[in-house]
């Protein structure tokens, strides 16, 4: 795979080495993530919101810090930022 640029939300960028899926394990069922891109020099892990839309999920940030993902009017996972 060639390199891949990403740009974070703080506008830094960094370079994607790979592609795949990631399974993330949540305490009611598994997610998986297609098309996840694997960049070793970032610490935490980023999720595209933009992505997710366009995915169908819906993204709500709360006045709490949490974010909130629903597909089809269920709560599918749920995090902080």
């Amino acid at each position: 795979m060639t390199t891949r640029s990403i740009r974070t939300a703080t506008a830094e960028r960094t370079q994607a080495l790979g592609i795949g899926t990631v399974t993330i394990k949540t305490p009611s069922h598994p997610i998986e993530l297609n098309d996840a891109l694997h960049a070793t020099n970032i610490q935490t892990a980023l999720l595209s919101v933009s992505s997710a839309t366009i995915r169908g999920i819906r993204v709500t940030f709360e006045p709490t810090g949490e974010v909130v993902f629903e597909k089809e009017g269920h709560v599918v996972a749920t995090g902080t930022r």
